[in-house]
C-alpha cells in the first residue's frame, strides 16, 4: 500500500469511528465468516451422516473434494451468487477439474468431468445451500442454485437380455395361471 492509499483509508476510517461504527468489530465479523469449505464439512457431518446411505456421502465427499472445494472454496458462503454456481456447472462439464491421481502402489483415481457430474456437483450444491438457509448462514430465499439449469441428459436405451427375458416370461405365465 502506498503512502497516499494509507493516508485516504486512514481518513475513511476516522470518518466511521466519527460516525460510531467500530471498524475492528467489522473486520472481526467479517473474518469469522463461514467458507464453502466449511460448509462443504459441516453439511457431511451434520446433515449427510445422518440423511444418506455411505455411498452416498462416500460420492459427495468426492465431488467436494476434487470440483467444488478447488474452485468455489475459498468464497463466503454469504457471498457465493448464481454466476459463480453456473461458473462451477461449466468448469465440471468442461473438465477443468479432471486429473489422474496416484493414491496408492497400483492405485489412481481418475478424475472426470461432463454434464452427468455437473448436474450431480448442481444439486448437491442446491441441497447444501438450502441447508445454510437452515443453519442462518444465508438468508431465506437465497439459494444461488435456484433457476441455473441443469444439462440434458441423454437417455439409454436399454433391452432385455435372453436370461432376463426368459424370467418375464416366467413371472408372465406365473401371473396369468393365478
Amino acid at each position: 500500500m502506498t503512502a497516499d492509499k494509507a493516508r485516504q483509508e486512514a481518513i475513511r476510517l476516522l470518518g466511521a469511528i466519527a460516525n460510531g461504527e467500530d471498524p475492528a468489530t467489522i473486520r472481526d465479523s467479517l473474518k469469522n465468516r463461514p467458507t464453502v469449505t466449511a460448509l462443504c464439512h459441516r453439511f457431511l457431518e451434520e446433515y449427510a451422516a445422518e440423511h444418506k446411505k455411505p455411498l452416498s456421502q462416500y460420492n459427495d465427499t468426492a465431488n467436494f473434494n476434487n470440483h467444488i472445494i478447488p474452485l468455489i472454496g475459498r468464497l463466503y458462503v454469504a457471498d457465493v451468487t448464481r454466476a459463480d454456481i453456473d461458473r462451477v456447472k461449466r468448469a465440471v462439464n468442461e473438465g477443468k477439474t479432471a486429473k489422474d491421481v496416484k493414491i496408492g502402489p497400483r492405485r489412481r483415481s481418475i478424475v472426470t468431468g461432463g454434464p452427468g457430474v455437473a448436474n450431480k456437483c448442481l444439486a448437491l450444491l442446491s441441497k447444501m445451500f438450502n441447508m445454510a438457509e437452515q443453519w442462518g448462514l444465508r438468508p431465506d430465499g437465497s439459494n444461488p442454485c435456484r433457476h441455473v439449469k441443469k444439462y440434458r441428459s441423454k437417455a439409454h436405451e436399454r433391452f432385455l437380455s435372453e436370461a432376463e427375458l426368459g424370467r418375464l416370461s416366467d413371472v408372465l405365465a406365473e401371473v396369468e395361471r393365478d
